[in-house]
């Protein structure tokens, strides 16, 4: 598929990243630790290099306590 095992992995891992973002009410750090990321920073890189996708854009729908 044109990728590594551990890019395949990752991707995995940023797909239930944005699946949290969106629906639940967890940090972002949070969300990071959740998903096997070391921080929120290696997060963010991920994000960053795979897809361009800033975290900050990614819409939050969760509206519960």
């Amino acid at each position: 598929y044109g990728g590594t095992f551990y890019e395949f992995y990752t991707k995995k891992r940023m797909v239930n990243v944005v699946g949290d973002i969106m629906f639940s009410h967890l940090t972002l750090k949070e969300i990071a630790y959740n998903n096997g990321f070391s921080s929120y920073d290696t997060m963010y890189k991920s994000f960053a290099k795979y897809d361009g996708l800033v975290l900050a854009d990614i819409p939050r729908f969760f509206k519960g306590a």
